[in-house]
């Protein structure tokens, strides 16, 4: 694998589900020997994780590109704002000599930007439908969004079949992939919880695989 210094771009500094999915797959490429790199819109208690685990990060004040329905006026100031924001960001991954780039989420796209600038490969984690389960707009629309997201990207890694096949219908669809995320449960004998196969959720060992062979694919 020819990666060796990989920068991700969060949509918070949260404790929430999609920052500490970003933070195993960091530690799963750390583990590997790669140098992981973080860049927040904020502060949060995220910074906490980040300083523990001794990964470098840096704050830039970017903003989402998806939001519930907003007025044409913030949708136009808050992409210009995302554009200057994306002129500093370029800078940061070049000082960190980085060789591939993250987005985490579809809430931001400087990542994208970014990378596209830098000449480097992107990868768009997909964690939500948008509308249909936040009731979110794209600033730039739909279709012009997912144009730009199909063209800023690599590969895109949606959470759940039905994410993927969303973004599919509006992207090039050999570009999205889903891959489950691990759950970790107390199985001793003093747990009375009963669990079923859920057929969608793989074993740690099974996604970590699966991702890094993607990885692969694309740093071959």
């Amino acid at each position: 694998m020819k990666f060796k210094r990989v920068c991700f771009f969060l949509p918070s500094a949260h404790r929430d589900g999609a920052e500490l999915s970003a933070l195993e797959c960091m530690e799963a490429l750390q583990a590997l020997g790669m140098q992981c790199h973080v860049v927040l819109p904020q502060k949060g208690p995220l910074i906490d994780e980040l300083k523990a685990r001794q990964l470098p990060y840096k704050l830039i004040p970017y903003k989402v590109w998806i939001e519930p329905p907003a007025p044409v006026w913030k949708s136009l100031l808050v992409t210009l704002w995302n554009l200057g924001m994306t002129y500093v960001a370029t800078l940061l991954v070049g000082r960190w000599q980085c060789d591939l780039v993250i987005t985490n989420t579809i809430n931001i796209c400087v990542g994208a930007l970014v990378a596209k600038l830098r000449g480097l490969p992107h990868i768009w984690y997909l964690r939500e439908f948008g509308f249909e389960d936040h009731g979110w707009r794209f600033h730039l629309g739909e279709k012009p969004s997912l144009w730009i997201m199909n063209r800023l990207s690599v590969l895109c890694l949606a959470v759940s079949r039905a994410v993927a096949q969303k973004y599919q219908a509006g992207m090039t669809p050999s570009k999205v992939h889903h891959v489950y995320q691990p759950i970790e449960v107390d199985l001793t004998p003093r747990s009375q919880v009963v669990l079923e196969p859920a057929g969608a959720i793989m074993a740690g060992g099974g996604w970590r695989s699966g991702l890094l062979q993607l990885f692969g694919d694309i740093g071959s």
